[in-house]
């Protein structure tokens, strides 16, 4: 990152949105007028990030299903209580426990769920807008898919070399 008057920081580049770029600047020190603006790759490094957001909102959706598998299979595991005259275990948790905990689990699943479809259909109609549908399919295979660059080469019938130059027209053409 370029330091400045100005410091362009990881988490505002993280939010870059259209107006965003127009008053992103870097302003050197000593005063000089006019500043640079964000280079190609910093701004192509913007571009991943954004279309990233799906596979962060994905793999969040997926880590709380995982703890609802989690807290159901604590649940399955808590067994009847018996009748019997023996003093309890201080250190058991009561079944009604374990149902607040996947009640709550369950409503940060909704949300995520929702912020997931949200941010998948913004960048999917962004993609889909693209001119080129090589690079947009590039674009889908690989941040709607989360496939890998072997399986992308091998999907779109281009070498590793080719595919890259690809992506990174892609991201100069991607609209943010």
């Amino acid at each position: 990152m370029k330091r400045g008057r100005y410091l362009l920081s990881r988490v505002y580049i993280s939010h870059v949105t259209r107006k965003h770029l127009g008053i992103l600047f870097y302003s050197p020190p000593g005063g000089q007028e006019g500043g640079d603006s964000l280079s190609e790759k910093e701004l192509n490094d913007a571009k991943k990030e954004y279309l990233n957001r799906y596979k962060k909102a994905y793999l969040k959706w997926l880590s709380l299903c995982e703890q609802e598998n989690s807290i159901r299979l604590e649940i399955e595991s808590v067994g009847s209580p018996g009748i019997t005259d023996m003093p309890k275990d201080a250190k058991k948790q009561d079944l009604s426990d374990y149902m607040i905990r996947l009640e709550k689990i369950l409503d940060k699943i909704k949300l995520a769920k929702k912020e997931k479809y949200s941010v998948r259909a913004e960048i999917e109609e962004k993609i889909i807008d693209m001119e080129d549908g090589v690079q947009s399919r590039i674009l889908w295979l690989r941040y709607i898919e989360f496939k890998e660059w072997v399986e992308i080469c091998t999907t779109i019938g281009y070498s590793w070399n080719r595919t890259h130059e690809l992506h990174s027209e892609a991201l100069k053409n991607f609209p943010i």
